[in-house]
């Protein structure tokens, strides 16, 4: 089991998440609260199942200012669903929830990816607010055990990772602080 709070830095915000290994299955569970706006508050529960076999299903629940929401996304063999939708993307293998660091983490224990290494790993994309999910185009580049440059169409910049896969620091975004 690895746990992990992270401060927001861009807005006042903090996410919190437990990651278990059930038999080569990832468990994800986190809750994520932050200001969108002024007087606009998000408040988000999470959870990301990731089978040894591929197939994933999450589940988000939360509100936003005074509208509730609730979020099912599954990958299964005919591709991705939201709320029961089928999005297409089948060719993406990994999931990324835009609000919160700890989606990262499922990528990186399942990628395992090497020091001097660099690789494109395109993940399902989805956020607050959003009504479909579109592929996010991310890469690479592992420095040394715990640098990575990360890019993605709108940012690069470079993550620091932690021995249990959680980012430490995202620049700008995030900070861990346990």
């Amino acid at each position: 089991m690895a746990t992990a709070l992270w401060k927001r830095i861009d807005i006042p915000g903090r996410d919190a998440a437990v990651l278990t290994d059930e038999a080569g299955s990832l468990r994800l569970e986190g809750m994520a609260m932050f200001t969108a706006a002024p007087d606009h508050q998000v408040t988000v529960s999470y959870q990301v199942q990731l089978a040894q076999d591929g197939a994933l299903w999450a589940q988000i629940d939360g509100c936003r200012g005074k509208d509730r929401f609730s979020h099912l996304i599954l990958r299964e063999a005919q591709g991705w669903t939201l709320d029961g939708v089928c999005m297409g993307l089948r060719h993406l293998r990994h999931l990324t929830l835009g609000f919160t660091p700890a989606t990262s983490v499922l990528l990186m224990r399942k990628e395992a990816i090497c020091v001097t290494s660099a690789v494109g790993i395109p993940a399902a994309y989805f956020d607050i607010g959003q009504t479909k999910l579109t592929e996010r185009p991310q890469h690479f580049r592992r420095r040394d055990r715990e640098l990575y440059d990360y890019s993605t169409p709108d940012r690069s910049t470079m993550l620091r990772v932690a021995g249990d896969g959680f980012i430490h620091q995202d620049p700008g975004l995030w900070q861990r602080e346990a």
